[in-house]
């Protein structure tokens, strides 16, 4: 069993099942290391210390350069949404970026109309990306890192899973921008995860629509996840909105617990990380993760559930066992 999985189950405690319509949401506690310090995205854009730009004045659709003047690192998750300069996009690969450090990031567009200049500076979407379009993303990265060295995303197959969004959600976006589909959607979002806060100490989060699992998300340091919660959330949520059925608790707790289980078959690669640290890339039956670790302690892990070519949707985990 890969290390970074094997510490994950190890250390990793799924709370009660929440539900909200289709939708269950699993807090994850854990007693796993806390690592380095650090703040979020949105803190560090808030306080201006990071600013994050085109790479140069013409612009790379890949790659953005981010510069963190602050005295702590910097998290930003993979599936996160920076807004603003030619064109919205979202990190390809979990980065941290050290204190007074400046880093190139692997990004992948989600405005595919726009390439022109909104601001120079980009700012907090505030979104991660819905969980398709982010395990678009993660498949091609893992596979372009492993095969070529490089964390680049296959661009078309983002794109595709963006207008598959607008066309679910029923929106016509006029610059093709999965965060118009999401502020589209919003105020429905509110209502179905009113209810749904982070707990004290949670780290992170296992989500279930209509009985199969959509992911699984861990952040090192509780406070973190603490305002990070509702951008994880809602990346998961928006799916069920397309449901009409109702979750079962019960049901979908021991899904997510055999779900877990499954992850010991899953196969690791590590790669050196853009920012601080190392990145890990999993990948298994119908399930792309990544991790990202600074010495001993994973900072972030996200494991996803992807349709198979068959398109036979999220995998529902193995056949029935105990877990007690």
């Amino acid at each position: 069993m890969n290390a970074v999985v094997q510490q994950l189950l190890a250390n990793v405690t799924l709370g009660e099942a929440m539900s909200a319509g289709a939708f269950t949401a699993v807090p994850v506690f854990g007693d796993v290391p806390l690592g380095p310090r650090y703040i979020t995205l949105g803190e560090a854009i808030e306080a201006e210390v990071l600013d994050v730009t085109e790479v140069d004045e013409g612009g790379v659709v890949g790659a953005l350069r981010a510069r963190n003047t602050g005295t702590r690192a910097v998290l930003i998750l993979d599936g996160e949404e920076l807004r603003g300069a030619k064109q919205n996009r979202v990190l390809n690969t979990t980065v941290l970026i050290g204190a007074g450090s400046t880093v190139d990031l692997p990004v992948s567009c989600t405005e595919r109309g726009r390439w022109h200049y909104e601001s120079y500076l980009f700012s907090d979407s505030g979104h991660v990306a819905e969980h398709r379009v982010r395990a678009a993303a993660r498949m091609s990265v893992t596979e372009n890192v492993r095969t070529f060295g490089g964390m680049q995303s296959d661009q078309s197959s983002v794109w595709s899973e963006v207008d598959r969004l607008g066309v679910e959600h029923a929106l016509h976006s006029p610059t093709a921008a999965m965060r118009d589909v999401v502020e589209h959607r919003r105020a429905d979002v509110d209502r179905l995860i009113g209810s749904l806060h982070a707990e004290a100490g949670q780290r992170g989060l296992l989500a279930v629509v209509d009985g199969a699992v959509l992911g699984f998300d861990l952040v090192s340091r509780p406070e973190a996840y603490a305002r990070l919660h509702d951008r994880i959330l809602r990346s998961y949520a928006l799916g069920a909105l397309r449901s009409q059925s109702k979750a079962d608790c019960v049901k979908d707790a021991r899904t997510a617990r055999e779900w877990m289980v499954s992850l010991a078959e899953v196969e690791g690669t590590v790669h050196e990380s853009p920012g601080m640290g190392k990145a890990h890339r999993f990948s298994g039956p119908d399930i792309a993760g990544a991790a990202l670790t600074f010495r001993s302690a994973i900072v972030h892990a996200a494991f996803l559930a992807f349709n198979d070519s068959a398109g036979r949707g999220p995998r529902r985990g193995p056949s029935p066992i105990l877990i007690d």
